[in-house]
C-alpha cells in the first residue's frame, strides 16, 4: 500500500462472496470520509463470478485477493500487517455510514490513547423485498456486548440492550466489542498478537476483547458513530461447527482460568463428542504456538481475570 503520512486511518474489509455489497460499502466510506482514509479490501478466495478488482477501481481502494481461503481472523491480521497508517477500522463488506467526521473522531480518540479497542454503534439494517436497504424494525438500541460465562453459550458475545448507562458521554467502556466495526492502533494490535491462533471464523470479538482488558487496555463504544450493518437471513459462505468449537477451545486453553477452561471443554464434549476429539487433536498440533502465546501473555497481562469477568457478569 502507498504511504501517506497525512492519513491516520485505514479501513480494512475482508470478505467472501459478498457480490455488489463490497462496492456499496466502499462507496459509503468514500461518501462520508472522501480521500481522508485508506481502504484495503481483501478478497478471501471468493468463488462467485464478480470482477471485484474492476468494481472497486472508482474508489481508490487497494485490492488483494487470496488464492486460498484464510478465514476472517487471518485476513484481519494480514490487513493490519500491510497498512501504513497508525490506526485501522475493521468493517464487514455489507455496511454503511451516515455522517462525515467519523474517521477523524476515531483517529482523535486513538491519538489520546492507543490502548483502546473502539467499537462503533451498530445501526441494524435489512433488505426488503425490492432489495432496498432499510432499518431493521423492532430492534432497540444496543450498548456493545457482554461475554456469556453462565450457560452452554459460554464465551459467546451477547448484545447489551439497556438504557444508556452514561448518557452524558459519547465514549463508554463495554465488556466486549460487537457489530463488525472495530478500530485500534496497529502498534497495540501487534503487541496483543491480534487474532493469532483462531481458525477461519468465530469468537473474534471475545478473543480480542478479553486480551485488551487483561492487558490493561479498554474496550469502548463510540455512541455517536453509527455503522449500518445489513443483517441477512443466510450467509454467502458456509460456517462450520468445527471452526466454532476449535476457536472456543483455543480461547479457553489460552486465556481462561482452570475452572472456566474445564467448563468450556466439558460443554464442547457434550455437544459433539467425535468433533470434540478431533478438535483436541488439532489443538495438540498447535501446542507450540499455544505455549508461546501463554508465555507472551504472562509477560504483558496486568489485570486479574476475575475483574475482567465481572465486567460481563453485571448483565
Amino acid at each position: 500500500m502507498s504511504e501517506d503520512m497525512s492519513k491516520k486511518l485505514t479501513v480494512i474489509i475482508p470478505f467472501l462472496n459478498e457480490g455488489m455489497e463490497v462496492a456499496h460499502t466502499v462507496a459509503s466510506i468514500r461518501q462520508y470520509a472522501a480521500d481522508r482514509v485508506e481502504i484495503l479490501v481483501i478478497n478471501d478466495a471468493s468463488n462467485h463470478l464478480y470482477d471485484y478488482e474492476e468494481m472497486l477501481k472508482p474508489y481508490s481502494a487497494t485490492y488483494l485477493r487470496n488464492e486460498e481461503r484464510l478465514g476472517i481472523a487471518a485476513c484481519r491480521d494480514l490487513g493490519v500487517s500491510l497498512i501504513q497508517t497508525p490506526y485501522f477500522l475493521f468493517l464487514d463488506a455489507h455496511m454503511r455510514f451516515y455522517r462525515e467526521g467519523w474517521a477523524e473522531q476515531i483517529a482523535d480518540y486513538l491519538d489520546e490513547d492507543d490502548r483502546r479497542l473502539l467499537c462503533c454503534q451498530t445501526y441494524a439494517l435489512v433488505k426488503d423485498e425490492s432489495d432496498e436497504v432499510i432499518p431493521l424494525s423492532g430492534r432497540g438500541v444496543s450498548y456493545g456486548a457482554y461475554i456469556s460465562f453462565q450457560d452452554a453459550n459460554l464465551l459467546s458475545p451477547k448484545w447489551i440492550f439497556t438504557e444508556d448507562p452514561e448518557p452524558e458521554k459519547e465514549l463508554i467502556d463495554i465488556p466486549c466489542v460487537f457489530g463488525a466495526a472495530y478500530a485500534a492502533s496497529k502498534r497495540y494490535w501487534i503487541y496483543l498478537r491480534g487474532l493469532e491462533g483462531l481458525i477461519r471464523y468465530g469468537f473474534d470479538e471475545t478473543y480480542i476483547s478479553l486480551k485488551v482488558w487483561l492487558e490493561g487496555g479498554r474496550c469502548q463504544l463510540i455512541k455517536n458513530i453509527e455503522a449500518g450493518h445489513i443483517y441477512r437471513t443466510r450467509s454467502p459462505y458456509r460456517v462450520c461447527q468445527d471452526e466454532l468449537m476449535y476457536n472456543r477451545l483455543w480461547i479457553a486453553a489460552l486465556l481462561l482460568p482452570d475452572e472456566l477452561e474445564e467448563k468450556v471443554f466439558s460443554i464442547c464434549r457434550h455437544q459433539n463428542e467425535p468433533l470434540y476429539q478431533k478438535m483436541l487433536q488439532l489443538l495438540d498440533e498447535h501446542k507450540d504456538l499455544l505455549a508461546e502465546l501463554k508465555e507472551h501473555y504472562k509477560q504483558i497481562f496486568t489485570v486479574d481475570f476475575d475483574r475482567v469477568k465481572r465486567l460481563s457478569n453485571i448483565y
